[in-house]
């Protein structure tokens, strides 16, 4: 754990870091404990959250909320590494892309692992203020921010170019997923709003 508030501090340096060539087992470990951990404590300051609301407002259901919540972050985990395996491609083929050498893939899965426990690790101690309303955006967009600039500084050490092309290579893979999802949602939204037009058709 230590290490991994050393790696998002930058006590370690992302150069040191990379020399290392950290093992993709150790890696792994750190992201699922890190995840494991992050669920556990988010849900407890959930329910905290839920309850002391409920309690105020005399009204709501906490425990569906907390069931709902908690299903949903599951799922989370579930899908977590099999998105960290489609990002950390993209970006490791942009990094080739924009010129970077490189050790190989697996390498670099390793690193951008490590950089991705550091920053859920980080999500874990300051969670409770993602829930004071309308504040929590601060900390969640500085977090983003300064996740994808971390990533970035990783990479430029990885590819052994700039840093401003080692932002770039982690920020293009993420615009071209959040375009795909988009487009998969609003696919799903024209398809739906299709198939009601014609069932009321069919009905009128």
């Amino acid at each position: 754990m230590v290490e991994l508030i050393d790696i998002f501090l930058q006590a370690k340096s992302t150069d040191k870091l990379v020399l290392e060539r950290p093992g993709l087992g150790k890696a792994l470990l750190n992201w699922f404990v890190v995840s494991i951990l992050l669920f556990i404590v988010s849900v407890f300051w959930v329910s905290v959250y839920n309850f002391a609301l409920s309690a105020i407002s005399g009204s709501g259901d906490p425990i569906t909320n907390i069931l709902v919540y908690s299903a949903i972050s599951a799922i989370g985990i579930i899908l977590g590494l099999p998105i960290a395996v489609l990002y950390s491609v993209l970006a490791y083929l942009t990094g080739k892309i924009l010129g970077g050498k490189g050790a190989g893939l697996s390498q670099y899965f390793s690193i951008y692992l490590l950089a991705s426990a550091s920053i859920l690790l980080i999500e874990a101690i300051i969670f409770p203020f993602f829930l004071i309303p309308i504040f929590a955006i601060i900390p969640a967009l500085l977090l983003v921010i300064y996740g994808l600039y971390l990533q970035g500084k990783l990479a430029a050490s990885y590819f052994s170019f700039s840093t401003i092309r080692g932002i770039a290579s982690v920020v293009i893979p993420a615009v071209v997923i959040l375009a795909l999802v988009l487009i998969v949602v609003l696919i799903t939204i024209f398809a739906i709003a299709l198939t009601t037009y014609s069932a009321l058709g069919t009905f009128a």
